[in-house]
């Protein structure tokens, strides 16, 4: 009877609930509440609205028009503000909750809760009550307790709601002692406080989250979460970029009992989860859950409970964009399909469950673009992926076998049906021997099938077939004429043989002959090479090689060249297969000792093709070492380096040489006579005096400080008789004939 008479309490109620507009029906939202019982529904219009609200009581369901519309602005243009005046301070806190006994009471949907102050709870403050908030927005709410959120002796359901930029003490966006509260699908970002950044749970709450992302929340003692004396459950979360000085995500204080399944604790400062030292430390229990750091990743401080379960990872859950705040997983996270197999925790694509608070949506089928069944919007290969086969058949069997035939599956065609039996694609068994052998070399003559692997000899059945000769031999059927008998004197019968037998009567095939070595018998020979092979020691072809001295594999045995000569390469003098400061000092130091080079010599070093080495050769290598400009020598190209001539100066008067141009010089040669001496500190900077006898070299080693003008001092008699200078790509600028040259 009771049950009846609370229904129709319950009926009554429903049937006689009115919907109130604010400010339709009444300018501010406490006159509607004031003006409301039990069952209504109060729609509250997109605006600011200032006021501090207490639902008396009320079982009120608050409403604004994205409940209507489900359009997610309306939650952002409907703000409840605890800012009375408008000065950017909360003047108390904005909702008031209380004295319902724990009756399903007052909704709240699709508002903005912002500006609250208060000593417990900025935004809304619950005590002994069971409200019901969804996508809501609590923002830049402070108080001592619960900043966004105070409840006590309360249960509460809170989902798809965001607590961002709240501060308090003591649990930044919320606050919960002796209540349970069950959170889904939220967000705490940015929430501030001494102890739990986002959540300071304590008194024996109970509090579930599943699908929560706590992201950027800081304090002193747990930045995401701080729970003591209760029991937090958490159920495919994610707490990153959290920080504080002791549990950067989660931290446990006195009998504080956690659990996480299918979550993610990543990139936490200082590390993810602390305990407390007392001796009442908590318990946390762990597991198919991605932990940053494993088990290091927390720690005890030597009390705690820690009961690390199956299927926990340490990876990098490879978040989409965290810089931006997206912490979906992208397609090689290593948390996808990772969370606890139970069927109750499938993500709602009906996949195993992901680790974290969002599920990868996964559309299965084949993500290969090549595959014949691709499917483009699939982002999760299953494993389905088809492939045309030779014969165009989409997951076709049919392939391409050893004649390059495309056989197998639907073509109707057995695999290498066009091999013979030798294995040659369409041979048509053209390769079997007359002794049924495969690619054998026996043969068919007088003799029949011989050779090969018949064991017989191309002529095993000639021979003498006279019985009365001493050679007869009865396995022979064809006469060859070898027949010889008693009377006969055997030996070698051909008198131009070096081992002739005058008396011999029957040639035994014993003559031989002298050879090229003049050797009775020997086996040397005329060759291109001339006598080679038998006792001579010489090798077939011992002559034929490169004939040219210029070349790096000449050899003076040679004397028919079969074009096998390889070249240095150009600058490279001294062989060690780099043009380097190596080659200008080999090619100064043949200048000033008048070395003869050698034609390989010549033919690298000679890298203006002059027919001699000289200052111009010097300054091209420098160039090549130091602008990579290396297109020189002769050795592997026909045509020759043309020496560009423009103006140029060089004097010696009143003890001074004296060299100007154009454009920058970069080297000089001089043969001069008489009893002189230079000073090298007259050069530019960078620059390399090398004289010996009469010969002067000077060049521009390094570049830095290019310069139009030489001028160098120099004592006693100075004559020049010939001169040449180049530029800094080594062009010709000054050559002068073998004589004296005038002053100025």
């Amino acid at each position: 009877m009771k049950n009846l008479l609370f229904f129709l309490i319950i009926l009554a109620d429903s049937l006689l609930a009115i919907t109130i507009d604010i400010p339709g029906d009444y300018g501010t939202i406490q006159e509607g509440i004031d003006n409301a019982v039990s069952g209504d529904i109060i729609l509250i219009q997109p605006g600011i609205y200032r006021e501090l609200l207490n639902t008396q009581g009320k079982q009120i369901d608050f409403q604004s028009l994205f409940v209507e519309t489900g359009n997610p602005g309306y939650i952002d243009d409907t703000v409840l503000s605890g800012d009375l005046d408008g000065d950017g301070i909360g003047d108390g806190t904005v909702i008031t909750i209380e004295n319902e006994q724990y009756n399903e009471n007052a909704h709240f949907t699709g508002f903005t809760i912002q500006d609250g102050s208060g000593t417990t709870g900025g935004g809304l403050n619950s005590f002994q009550s069971a409200p019901t908030i969804a996508n809501c927005i609590f923002v830049n709410n402070t108080a001592e307790s619960g900043g966004g959120l105070y409840a006590f002796n309360s249960q509460i359901n809170i989902s798809n709601t965001t607590f961002q930029a709240n501060s308090a003490v003591e649990g930044g966006a919320i606050y919960a002692a002796s209540s349970t509260m069950n959170m889904t699908h939220s967000v705490l970002r940015e929430n501030d406080a001494d102890r739990g950044g986002a959540v300071y749970e304590l008194y024996f709450t109970e509090f579930f989250n599943e699908r929560n992302l706590f992201v950027g929340n800081t304090a002193d003692f747990g930045g995401g979460i701080y729970s003591e004396l209760d029991n937090c459950q958490l159920i495919n979360c994610t707490l990153t970029g959290n920080a504080a000085l002791y549990g950067g995500s989660l931290y446990i204080g006195s009998q504080g009992s956690a659990t996480a399944i299918n979550s993610i604790f990543w990139n936490d400062i200082p590390e993810e989860i602390v305990f407390n030292q007392d001796e009442f430390s908590g318990s946390f229990t762990v597991s198919y859950t991605d932990v940053d750091g494993g088990e290091a990743g927390i720690s005890t401080s030597g009390s705690g409970t820690l009961n690390w379960n199956e299927g926990n990872i340490s990876e990098d859950p490879l978040f989409m964009d965290p810089d931006n705040y997206d912490f979906h997983l992208t397609t090689d996270s290593p948390c996808i399909d990772a969370g606890n197999p139970d069927p109750q925790y499938d993500d709602p694509d009906g996949t195993i469950s992901d680790m974290g608070a969002y599920f990868f949506g996964q559309i299965p089928g084949c993500t290969d673009p090549a595959a014949c069944n691709y499917l483009p919007f699939a982002n999760h290969d299953d494993g389905s992926c088809l492939y045309e086969d030779c014969f165009g058949e989409c997951g076709g069997l049919a392939y391409i076998d050893d004649c390059q035939e495309c056989v197998g599956g639907s073509t109707g065609l057995e695999p290498n049906y066009a091999l013979d039996d030798c294995g040659v694609c369409f041979g048509n068994n053209a390769d079997i021997d007359c002794n049924g052998d495969c690619f054998g070399t026996a043969v068919e003559n007088e003799c029949g099938c011989v050779g090969g692997a018949t064991g017989l000899d191309l002529d095993y059945c000639y021979g003498c077939t006279d019985p009365a000769a001493l050679n007869y031999d009865p396995a022979a059927w064809i006469e060859d004429g070898s027949c010889y008998y008693d009377y006969d004197i055997l030996g070698c019968t051909d008198a131009a043989s070096c081992n002739y037998n005058p008396d011999a009567t029957y040639d035994d095939g014993s003559c031989l002959y002298w050879d090229c070595n003049d050797e009775c018998g020997g086996t040397a020979f005329d060759s291109e090479c001339g006598c080679v092979g038998g006792g001579t020691g010489l090798e077939t072809g011992f002559c034929i090689g490169c004939t040219d001295p210029a070349a790096i594999n000449y050899d003076p045995v040679y004397t028919l060249d079969d074009g096998s000569c390889q070249y240095g390469l150009p600058g490279d003098i001294n062989q060690d297969n780099g043009v380097n400061v190596l080659d200008v000092v080999t090619i100064v130091d043949m200048i000033l000792n008048l070395t003869e080079p050698t034609p390989y010599e010549l033919n690298t070093g000679d890298v203006d093709c002059s027919g001699t080495l000289d200052i111009v050769d010097i300054v091209i290598i420098i160039n090549c070492i130091i602008n990579g400009e290396c297109d020189m020598g002769c050795g592997n190209r026909s045509e020759s380096f043309e020496a560009i001539q423009s103006p140029a100066i060089i004097t010696t008067a009143n003890q001074v040489l004296y060299i100007s141009a154009d454009e920058a010089i970069g080297g000089f040669q001089l043969n001069a006579n008489g009893d002189f001496g230079l000073s090298a500190a007259d050069l530019p900077e960078g620059w390399q005096l090398h004289k010996k006898d009469d010969i002067l070299l000077a060049f521009d080693i390094e570049r830095n400080h290019p310069t139009k003008i030489i001028s160098l001092n120099y004592s006693g008699e100075l004559t020049i008789r010939e001169a040449l200078v180049t530029n800094l790509a080594g062009m010709k600028i000054y050559q002068s004939p073998a004589a004296p040259l005038p002053g100025p």
